[in-house]
């Protein structure tokens, strides 16, 4: 729930996702090995007993129980988390960017520290990507240009300064970290945050009605973009 409610924020700090997916998935290893109490799975082993629920419903023999219930479902949220969340992906490699950690390391461990997730970022943005797309029924290929220049992005990220903040790079720096502003505009922009897609579906349920059921997609979509994007009146 808790991770939940971070993704569900409108302006999601792309820096602190890896964080909160490192503490959900900690307290769930935690409820795993019982080092750790859930108010909901706790209350519901106490309400299953004797094969009865609350006293009052028989629970018919099987091989499940409770406890084997629990385990199950908290392995599978730590798998599918971990599926979705996993090493070196480009959402969390973006964290790297935020700059959190650099006032606690020696100066040994700045020296290398964000190398790994600078690499997945120039791995991508920093090579050709080809696209596959069908036009006239025939399956057609096409590349677009790297986005960054891998080796420049390597040689500008900084590691001195805290102080180094985006914000006063994109307003007076810009000039001198060309690829690291691109990849800061990358992180800006990335869809981290789901709130987006509820408010549409807010949007869309408002404007049509069963009054305005037959309103066309391009006038439904021009109506949800003034809705949702407009001057408020």
């Amino acid at each position: 729930m808790t991770l939940n409610l971070f993704f569900q924020k409108k302006d999601v700090d792309i820096g602190c996702v890896q964080v909160s997916v490192e503490a959900c998935l900690s307290d769930l290893n935690k409820m795993l090995k019982h080092e750790m109490s859930s108010p909901f799975l706790e209350s519901l082993s106490r309400d299953m007993k004797d094969n009865m629920f609350k006293g009052q419903h028989q629970i018919k023999k099987s091989k499940y129980n409770a406890m084997t219930c629990r385990e199950q479902f908290i392995t599978a949220l730590i798998d599918n988390i971990s599926a979705r969340f996993r090493d070196k992906h480009i959402m969390t490699s973006f964290c790297v960017l935020g700059l959190r950690p650099i006032t606690f390391l020696t100066d040994t461990d700045l020296e290398s520290w964000g190398n790994d997730s600078i690499e997945v970022l120039v791995r991508h943005f920093g090579s050709e990507m080809s696209h596959t797309y069908r036009e006239d029924g025939e399956e057609r290929v096409s590349t677009s240009e790297p986005v960054v220049d891998a080796e420049a992005t390597i040689q500008q990220y900084p590691r001195e300064s805290t102080s180094v903040l985006w914000s006063l790079i994109f307003k007076f720096h810009s000039h001198e970290f060309p690829n690291l502003t691109k990849l800061a505009s990358l992180a800006l922009t990335h869809p981290v945050h789901t709130s987006d897609c509820e408010r549409a579906f807010s949007s869309q349920n408002s404007v049509t009605t069963p009054l305005r059921n037959r309103l066309s997609p391009e006038h439904c979509e021009q109506l949800m973009r003034i809705m949702i994007q407009a001057p408020s009146l």
